[in-house]
């Protein structure tokens, strides 16, 4: 069984064998980017703690080259084709004690601590991607007559390019005061930037919309702008 993207749930198991002073791995994750032509994997393990006598989520850096790693077909999805999706799956691998990210039982801070640099990342790429859809927006509204004005002289129009310009300002400035709070150092980060990723996320989706809504037919058409693109690559990073 996988976790999923849920941490606590992890199912993958380390036992230490104290004969040889390594660990032994098994268990299997699925969805793996790019896991089909990765070499080292950080991987998220249950293992014994003698000290606390529980099972705690410790990281280990993994080496395809230790034996025992497969992966399974690319699985195709909706959006970021670029990116493989892969089955992983560790059989009796084993593992240097030097191979442990931190200290055992740390796993679920690193995990953690690695998720806020993603969601952060994915804030900057909704960014992105809203700009693109306003620039596309407003090549169209400044150039397209209907009823012998100008689509930008409406007012509805108006406000729907307004509305996509403060949602793009909005998150920028999350971006640029969260990158703030990263380079300080001075304390966690993860109210905002989880923050960050709900609002870029729904904004961005927001956006799209409009923008489908403002071109038209040519919005739904794949050989004009592939606004389905956007949609399938932002419901991935709203999840």
């Amino acid at each position: 069984m996988q976790a999923l993207t849920l941490v606590l749930g992890i199912e993958t198991k380390a036992e230490y064998d104290s004969l040889r002073s390594q660990w032994v791995l098994n268990g299997s994750k699925i969805w793996i980017t790019n896991g089909d032509i990765a070499d080292l994997f950080t991987v998220f393990a249950k293992v014994f703690d003698h000290h606390s006598g529980k099972h705690v989520t410790t990281a280990f850096l993994v080496d395809k080259k230790f034996g025992g790693v497969t992966t399974g077909p690319n699985e195709k999805m909706m959006g970021i084709e670029c990116a493989h999706s892969v089955t992983v799956s560790f059989v009796d691998v084993k593992i240097p004690s030097s191979h442990i990210l931190g200290e055992i039982g740390q796993g679920f801070k690193i995990a953690m601590s690695t998720l806020n640099y993603g969601r952060f990342m994915i804030g900057v790429a909704m960014n992105s991607i809203m700009k693109k859809l306003l620039n596309i927006c407003f090549n169209h509204v400044t150039s397209r007559i209907q009823f012998g004005k100008k689509l930008i002289e409406f007012e509805d129009i108006q406000y729907k390019i307004a509305t996509m310009s403060s949602l793009i300002y909005a998150t920028e400035t999350l971006i640029f005061y969260i990158s703030g709070l990263i380079d300080a150092t001075s304390r966690p980060f993860d109210l905002e930037v989880a923050s960050l990723k709900i609002f870029s996320t729904e904004s961005a989706w927001h956006i799209c919309d409009e923008t489908i809504q403002i071109l038209g037919g040519r919005g739904y058409m794949k050989a004009n702008y592939n606004n389905s693109y956007f949609f399938r690559t932002m419901k991935l990073k709203k999840s």
